[in-house]
Order: C-alpha cells, then structure tokens, then sequence
C-alpha cells in the first residue's frame, strides 16, 4: 500500500474513533452494551486504542521524528483531561480515578510501538554484516 493510502487510512480511522469515544463518553447513560463493565476497565481499554492510532498516525507521518512518544502521550492526556471535564454538561460526572484509568491505558498503547518503532530503526541503522 502505498504512503499515502497508509496515511488516509490511519488519520480516518483516528477520526472516526476520536468521534465514536467523544460521543459515548459524553451520553447522559451509554448503551446498555456496557452493563455490568468495570468502568475503569473501559477507560483504559478506550485510551489504548485512542494510543495506539495516534501513535501508528504520527509513526506513519512523522518517521524521521524520535520524540513522537512524548507529544502522543501529552495530547492523550490533554485530550482525556477535557473529555473528563466536559462530561459534566452532558449529565455525567468527572472521576479523577477514570483519568488515572485514560493515562494508564495511553502509556500501555504508546509503549510497545514505540519499542517496536525504535528496534525497527536501530536494526534499519546497523551495518549489513560481512562474510567471512
């Protein structure tokens, strides 16, 4: 697939789900799908997904970069800060325990890609070996 239909691709599939998690976390009482579901389980479970996207988005984007780690991270906390605080005007309630369940499920995504990512490069970066 070429880069560019990679690119469509993964920045769709971002907007898509930063759309789908916006709108169930900000229904007055989400379907009943979730019934019985450990709601921190949820969270984290949301944001490692959220995590992993943007990671492989900005990875796709950005692959010279080496501090994609850092900036995915700081807009996943930002972005769950305000998803946790606007859920108020909807008729739900800011839980600083889903916020820690949002970060930890953000560090989970990001962190095997990014190990990932930088074994790739550095197996990219190592001289082909000779034969003896």
């Amino acid at each position: 697939m070429r880069r560019r239909a990679r690119l469509i691709l993964i920045w769709s599939a971002l907007a898509v789900y930063v759309c789908l998690l916006l709108t169930l976390t900000h229904m007055p009482r989400p379907p009943g799908m979730f019934e019985g579901q450990n709601d921190k389980n949820l969270h984290f479970l949301a944001y490692f997904v959220l995590a992993s996207l943007m990671y492989v988005a900005a990875a796709i984007t950005f692959p010279r970069r080496n501090y994609l780690v850092l900036i995915v991270l700081l807009i996943g906390i930002v972005f769950g800060a305000i998803d946790e605080t606007t859920q108020t005007y909807f008729g739900r309630h800011s839980d600083l325990l889903d916020f820690r369940a949002d970060v930890i499920g953000l560090i989970t995504g990001i962190t095997p890609l990014a190990v990932l990512r930088y074994a790739i490069q550095r197996r990219e970066r190592r001289p082909p070996a000779t034969q003896v």
